[in-house]
């Protein structure tokens, strides 16, 4: 167990490899929930609002609202726990930079738009459909910047 009370992760090569390992696995859910939504809801700003609000003429039902709900709450519950384990990784690593500040607060932003903005565009305002595709485009890359940076850190940064 002494090896998670060192304050230098350098010389702990097990830690590394374990933390590594734990970071690769986050990026292949990132990546996956990217492919997933882009099956579910589009590829684009139109076809994400398309599919939220229905279209008649290509026969998609719009979402209701109770689906809407669950696919969010456990969306919320997922990068809740990826934001926790990230911000906690980072600022580990990273002795609290301003950089991994302001990474972790814009990532936190993007989260909290990406969970309000579906409602939105439920209610047939296109705007929300808009917030919701970039906002989510954005945070999963800045998962994936922030993975890449902690990696960067732990493997390649002199001291």
């Amino acid at each position: 167990m002494k090896f998670f009370v060192t304050n230098d992760l350098k010389k702990e090569h097990p830690l590394r490899v374990m933390i590594t390992a734990l970071l690769v696995l986050l990026a292949l859910f990132i990546l996956s929930d990217v492919l997933v939504k882009a099956s579910m809801f589009g590829h684009g700003v139109n076809e994400v609002y398309l599919t939220l609000i229905g279209d008649a003429k290509n026969f998609i039902d719009p979402y209701s609202f109770d689906t809407l709900l669950e696919q969010i709450h456990t969306d919320l519950f997922f990068a809740s726990l990826l934001f926790l384990v990230l911000a906690a990784l980072c600022f580990r690593v990273s002795n609290e930079s301003l950089l991994s500040k302001v990474m972790m607060l814009i990532l936190l932003l993007l989260l909290i738009i990406s969970v309000i903005s579906p409602f939105i565009a439920i209610n047939e305002i296109h705007s929300g459909a808009f917030l919701w595709f970039y906002s989510f485009v954005l945070s999963h890359a800045l998962f994936m910047i922030i993975i890449a940076h902690i990696v960067w850190i732990l493997w390649f940064k002199n001291d």
